[in-house]
């Protein structure tokens, strides 16, 4: 260290010598030139050798052993990272989110060069027909509605309670599930689908790694689409966690996240050398769309890796559904207030996308219902403008009685914003394609929806919903629900909040510490038994023969 500095110093006296020198031959100000051109080009090269550069304070709170603050985001200040971050971003070349990256996928025209070539923000919009202002969401989450008081009224913290308590009471299964549906529950899936207060916080902070996307993916989950970071356990059941995208911290960190839908493959993974940690793979989009960036795209190859995963499955160690059905509590069934949506809703049906595909030829159902009523369309696939997606909400469709609920693909327990948001926070009924109908029923509200399984063909359906729009009665059971259940929405988007680190946060909490390994990721995530073929043009043809 001596032999450094002593160094160093001769080093700088041969430099200021150097230029003493040249400003007695009047060469100075080409030197200054010089000299700030060397500056700025060994400032480029220090950023791309680390993360980021943290202050002494940051470093010490980067420690898994850390004594700061629980729940607190280990970045640097805004101001500094938020250049880095927009980098990663359009870096990537990909989609804005999961959702809208899946969207683009299931289109056979899209070229994959091509489609990794496009800025992430002008990929983003599912409508994309206005360029989307970005909105801080405090504000809308701190005036309450689905987000604060929902999370903290379901999410108390336990006292004392043992891990493997049974509930109390069976009142909360509602859902009718299966003895192997209930066993295949982590705790956490048991809290958040059975509402069972079970699982005791541990004494102790937490260190989460996200590795290598963790820039590309705060704009969901931290911002929330929204130009302000947020914290992500502000309304969480625990708080004693601490976010990280230092690779360095690769082997001291509890628990390291790794986006399937964004890596680069397992040679882009760490070298693992701690076994206690919690290596957890995530994917918000079902078995089709998994991967988009890695090459190697069979996940068998990603056996041995991981010890939980993450999705929107119930069956998940980690479970993060786009949103969930919550039984009220006799207090607040107390103070329920009807509505009546028949009358404050004019409009009939509407739908809103902008990928014209799907493995369930989706849109050609829309087509053929179109032909015995009227289906609004916002977005490219129709020619209704709205604002973009993701970011701005499109109030038009709260005048609309039902909404066409369509995944892009049929498979387990795959519903998203467009039923949780787009149609039953809008207070209209969904009309879902997608899963199984038992799925549906196991997890949006009871008799909430309409499913096209239930009918032989588009125009079965059609003159149902035609016959119902003009039955007050009838229509109004679809929303009986509300007065004994409520929804959250947890996806990130339109100003909802979204709880994947508060998740990761509780599991490292009140899961079974005991140790687990993934070794046969095909035979739990796999599109050839967890997706279906679509039937409705086999039921169609057969009407019509």
């Amino acid at each position: 260290m001596v032999e450094q500095i002593i160094a160093r110093f001769r080093f700088l006296l041969s430099r200021v010598a150097h230029i003493w020198r040249l400003t007695r031959s009047r060469r100075l100000p080409y030197v200054i030139v010089a000299f700030i051109i060397y500056i700025s080009v060994n400032t480029l090269i220090s950023r791309n050798q680390g993360d980021y550069v943290r202050s002494d304070d940051e470093q010490e709170a980067a420690s898994p052993h850390s004594k700061a603050p629980p729940g607190r985001l280990f970045l640097l200040r805004h101001e500094d990272i938020q250049p880095k971050v927009e980098e990663e971003e359009f870096s990537l070349g990909v989609q804005e989110d999961e959702n809208a990256a899946k969207e683009v996928l299931d289109g056979d025209a899209v070229d994959r060069d091509a489609r990794q070539a496009h800025a992430e923000d002008n990929a983003a919009n599912e409508v994309n027909s206005v360029e989307p202002e970005l909105h801080a969401r405090k504000e809308v989450l701190e005036e309450g509605g689905e987000g604060k008081g929902a999370e903290e009224s379901s999410l108390k913290v336990p006292h004392n309670q043992n891990v493997r308590q049974k509930p109390s009471s069976p009142i909360y299964d509602w859902r009718n599930l299966t003895q192997l549906q209930i066993d295949s529950l982590s705790v956490l899936g048991r809290r958040l689908y059975l509402q069972e207060d079970i699982g005791t916080p541990q004494n102790r902070n937490f260190t989460i790694l996200t590795w290598l996307t963790g820039p590309s993916i705060e704009r969901r989950l931290i911002r929330e689409y929204g130009d302000e970071k947020l914290d992500p356990f502000r309304f969480c059941s625990v708080r004693n966690c601490n976010i990280t995208y230092d690779s360095s911290l690769a082997n001291k960190a509890d628990a390291i996240l790794i986006h399937l839908h964004r890596t680069r493959g397992p040679s882009s993974f760490p070298n693992r050398t701690n076994f206690k940690q919690r290596w957890i793979w995530l994917t918000d989009e079902c078995p089709h769309f998994t991967f988009m960036i890695a090459k190697d795209k069979n996940i068998a190859h990603y056996n041995g890796y991981f010890n939980w995963s993450m999705s929107y499955r119930m069956d998940s160690d980690v479970p993060v559904p786009y949103g969930r059905t919550i039984k009220l509590t006799d207090a607040e069934a107390s103070l329920y207030e009807k509505v009546d949506y028949f009358y404050t809703k004019p409009n009939f049906t509407v739908i809103m996308g902008s990928n014209c595909g799907g493995t369930n030829r989706r849109w050609e159902y829309v087509k053929e219902l179109q032909k015995y009523m009227k289906v609004d369309v916002y977005g490219r696939c129709g020619t209704l403008k709205c604002p973009g997606h993701f970011t701005r909400d499109c109030d038009a469709l709260k005048s609309y009685k039902f909404y066409l609920s369509f995944e892009n693909a049929d498979c387990r327990e795959y519903i998203t914003e467009k039923a949780w948001w787009n149609a039953i926070e809008k207070g209209a009924v969904p009309v879902v394609m997608g899963g199984k109908i038992d799925s549906y029923r196991q997890l949006l509200p009871p008799k909430s929806f309409i499913h096209v399984d239930e009918f032989q063909s588009p125009k079965h359906l059609a003159d149902y919903l035609v016959a119902l729009s003009k039955d007050h009665a009838k229509y109004m059971k679809y929303h009986a629900w509300r007065s004994q259940y409520r929804v959250l929405n947890m996806h990130g988007y339109l100003g909802a909040p979204v709880f994947h680190y508060c998740r990761i946060c509780e599991a490292l909490n009140y899961n079974d510490p005991a140790p687990k390994q993934y070794n046969n990721m095909e035979v739990f995530w796999n599109a050839k038994t967890d997706c279906y073929q679509q039937t409705w043009i086999d039921r169609m043809k057969s009407v019509a023969a």
